[in-house]
């Protein structure tokens, strides 16, 4: 027996197809801008590099999150 909401699964349905419709992470260009952006806590360290793309947006090489 299915216990997902109609909602849940529109919802669910909605957040696949964007992650496939762009791209989650840029492929690195050692040519271009990049910035690292950290955020520490009690018990967390998460990281992101970034690369300036073409669009003049900043977007993501790798993640990190150690806990």
């Amino acid at each position: 027996m299915d216990r997902r909401t109609e909602r849940q699964k529109e919802v669910f349905k909605e957040l696949k197809e964007r992650f496939m419709r762009e791209p989650v992470l840029a492929v690195l260009d050692l040519d271009k801008k990049m910035r690292i952006e950290v955020d520490t806590s009690d018990y967390t360290i998460e990281g992101v590099l970034s690369m300036k793309c073409e669009d003049r947006r900043w977007r993501p090489i790798v993640f990190l999150l150690k806990r």
